[in-house]
């Protein structure tokens, strides 16, 4: 009922009956009728309703059939605050006050995207407990579970499983890497099906592609090219050692 879905926009955006009263210019009894359902708005209020608060027309009358597109409109108190705003496109779906060791939850309706993959973008850290259905980026650390897409992480990360390529500015802790992996430091994970290359040490398990490192390389079997600058090769199988500036031990095939 429309009398709901005006109460509920109105509480959500912490504004007062009195607030959405004058923005209309009508009665506060007036709202106050609407959200108790003794009366109806004028037909005539439903374009400035929707608009004041962000929402299509169809939208006040059925919300349930609607995604959430309330665009939270950018009307914020400039109180010197830090707010986190989540977007889908250009669209703000959210927006909360800042509050240090507080996990804020992805504003995604759980039933609508179930089975959509979803890719993330975040302007800092990303400590996500749960698994990302998309591919994530962010500009400082990320510590989740597994990732189905690729990953960009402006500092180290700390995961699961990766399906996709993976870049990081400082070292990558992970499982499987269904991708290439790119580090400014250390990469710690499983089997990669890609190349790696990294400016500190490798340690993993079966590597597909080509790699360079700048440290000592420790795997299980490695398909491609290998280049290794100030450091040690320690792998069960190698296909091919283009350069290796240290000691080579393990069943080496050139």
């Amino acid at each position: 009922m429309i009398n709901e879905t005006i109460q509920s926009l109105r509480r959500q955006r912490n504004i007062t009956q009195d607030v959405l009263a004058q923005a209309l210019g009508i009665s506060v009894q007036a709202v106050s009728k609407w959200e108790t359902g003794n009366s109806l708005p004028d037909i005539m209020l439903l374009p400035d309703i929707a608009k004041f608060f962000g929402v299509s027309i169809d939208y006040l009358f059925h919300p349930e059939n609607n995604e959430k597109q309330q665009s939270l409109s950018l009307d914020i108190n400039d109180d010197n605050k830090l707010r986190i705003l989540q977007f889908i496109g250009r669209r703000m779906v959210d927006a909360q006050e800042y509050i240090p060791d507080c996990y804020i939850p992805i504003a995604i309706d759980p039933d609508k995207y179930k089975d959509v993959s979803i890719s993330v973008e975040i302007r800092g850290n990303a400590e996500i407990k749960g698994n990302i259905s998309g591919s994530l980026s962010a500009g400082g650390y990320v510590e989740c579970a597994n990732v189905n897409g690729s990953l960009n992480a402006g500092t180290y990360t700390e995961c699961g499983n990766i399906g996709g390529n993976v870049n990081a500015g400082t070292y990558v802790e992970c499982g499987n890497i269904n991708g290439n992996v790119s580090t400014g430091a250390q990469i710690e994970c499983g089997n990669i099906n890609g190349g790696a290359s990294s400016f500190g040490s490798i340690e993993c398990g079966n590597i597909v592609g080509n790699v360079s490192c700048q440290g000592d390389l420790n795997a299980e079997k490695i398909d491609g090219d290998v280049e290794v600058k100030n450091g040690n090769i320690t792998c069960d199988i190698i296909k091919n050692i283009t350069f290796c500036s240290g000691n080579i031990e393990g069943n080496y095939r050139n």
